[in-house]
């Protein structure tokens, strides 16, 4: 319609559900064989002489380093976009895995497996998340949701494929096919459009060029304003001048006089070489200057927002947790007696219950509109919870139960993980929002993963091992419960004064 303009809004829909396709493509290709390293790695490991510290230090150093990517994949996807960055993710990653097949060493895995794939994840990982996010916006915990529920497909798959895998083809062999079948992630990220390319109108706010026609009295009136507010800032300039020039006691009286000319000229003097003093050098205003264009460039502000970084910390702690647990599970379910099928079979059911999790509950949670961040805290303290059952448990129903419960409780934590992330920043603030994240989940995996390997070689019990990784999920429960109280506490207190001077005025 002629004389009317629309705002411009992602689609909520429309080729954000191919966008949504591509990053479950990245997601089951890159991430699903995480829960079957001990599977996979097990019998090589074992001929290298590698104990469970080596294990959690090849898992460690992989986590810290896709975690770590995230300082340079934010300014990255800002620069050249989601699509670019996410396939040369999928292709450093893939190229990893394929390499990782002739390893004969635990460095060369680490170089390969850690590091090169490491970055690859990272990169692609978070380019999918970010495209995913810029197109959605009442449907986000859905398409997220529905995205996440690939990387849970894959977990549910790949131990049966792992181990039919060494059966047929030994280690070499099913880390090289394994490799092949990850280059799906590079056609995943091909389908991360710019969201810019698939705006659509508005229709909830549509600007009418007759509206404002109609309104024309409050347009003269805010001329009016504009005018009003002129004048008060000329006013108010002539007062600065004029308050300046009471500054250096330069008046009408003391022109004649000659002695009062010279204490004018004087302070007038002073007053100059104080403002000079005052001027910071160039040296300063570089620092300065680089200063600022730092903080913009990575977002560093964000540090300064005490929810967001007590988000971060706590994602971080729980993240500690779940990378240490994928990998000690095979070997704890080993311990107990369990032969490889019967741990693929644990495996599998495990992630079953997650994908299911993943598909039907972010519906319910967007139909009740909970708050991303209140999720992840209670369901992040019942797995904490589950997986200390768990470790008491020994081969039977059970167990299996206690299994699909925590599948059930892993798949609504992890969905509610990124999200709450970004709703404690501005939507603008995204990928950084996500890198920062992603740096501090580096520093816990990398800074407290190993330990928890030692204290499993130093107490000889996978028991006490998870118990410890049941610690850092409290740890950030904690620490969530308390913030969340003292915000409920404040709220009740300006409530309560509201209604005080509310009683007052009306008495008034």
């Amino acid at each position: 319609m002629k004389g009317q303009t629309k705002k411009l809004v992602p689609p909520d829909g429309g080729w954000g559900w191919m966008a949504c396709l591509g990053n479950s493509l990245i997601n089951i290709s890159l991430r699903s064989l995480d829960p079957s390293f001990g599977l996979l790695f097990g019998d090589m490991l074992k001929e290298l002489n590698v104990t469970t510290v080596g294990g959690t230090l090849i898992i460690g150093i992989l986590e810290s380093v896709v975690n770590f990517s995230g300082m340079f994949v934010g300014p990255a996807i800002k620069k050249f976009g989601c699509r670019k960055i996410g396939i040369i993710g999928a292709c450093l990653s893939c190229t990893g895995l394929i390499l990782t097949s002739q390893a004969n060493s635990i460095a060369y895995i680490i170089c390969t497996y850690s590091v090169l794939g490491g970055i690859g994840i990272g990169f692609a990982m978070s380019a999918g998340f970010v495209s995913l996010h810029s197109y959605f916006i009442q449907k986000r915990t859905q398409a997220v949701g529905l995205s996440m529920a690939g990387t849970t497909l894959g977990m549910m798959c790949m131990p049966q494929i792992v181990h039919l895998l060494l059966i047929h083809y030994n280690f070499r062999g099913a880390v090289l096919i394994i490799g092949g079948l990850a280059l799906h992630s590079v056609l995943g990220s091909c389908l991360l459009q710019p969201v810019s390319w698939h705006l659509v109108p508005d229709p909830n706010n549509k600007l009418k060029s007759e509206t404002l026609k109609s309104n024309g009295r409050v347009s003269e009136g805010e001329k009016l304003l504009k005018k009003d507010d002129n004048g008060k800032s000329n006013g108010h300039r002539r007062k600065s001048t004029s308050s300046d020039m009471s500054s250096v006691d330069l008046s009408t009286n003391s022109v004649s006089n000659g002695n009062n000319s010279e204490l004018r000229y004087k302070k007038l003097q002073d007053h100059e070489e104080d403002s000079e003093k005052n001027e910071p050098s160039d040296e300063q205003t570089a620092w300065q200057s680089a200063k600022a264009k730092i903080i913009a460039f990575f977002d560093l502000d964000l540090l300064t927002n005490i929810t967001y970084l007590n988000t971060v910390i706590g994602v971080g702690l729980f993240s500690l947790a779940e990378s240490n647990f994928k990998m000690i599970t095979p070997f704890f379910l080993a311990s107990i007696g369990m032969v490889p099928g019967e741990i693929a079979f644990c495996l599998s059911l495990t992630a079953f219950a997650d994908v299911v999790t993943r598909l039907t509950m972010p519906m319910i949670f967007g139909k009740l509109k909970l708050a991303n961040r209140k999720v992840f805290w209670v369901s992040s303290f019942l797995v904490g919870i589950s997986r200390s059952t768990m470790a008491q448990q020994v081969a039977g129903k059970i167990l299996m139960a206690n299994l699909i419960f925590n599948g059930f409780l892993r798949g609504i934590t992890l969905t509610n993980l990124n999200l709450s992330v970004t709703e404690s920043c501005p939507p603008s603030k995204v990928p950084s929002a996500l890198g920062m994240l992603m740096v501090f989940k580096g520093l816990f995996v990398a800074g407290l993963g190993p330990v928890l390997g030692h204290i499993r070689d130093w107490t000889g019990s996978y028991q006490i091992c998870i118990h410890s990784m049941t610690a850092s999920i409290m740890l950030c429960t904690t620490s969530w419960g308390i913030e969340f109280a003292v915000k409920e506490i404040r709220k009740r207190m300006d409530s309560s004064s509201q209604r005080e001077v509310g009683a007052r005025s009306k008495m008034v």
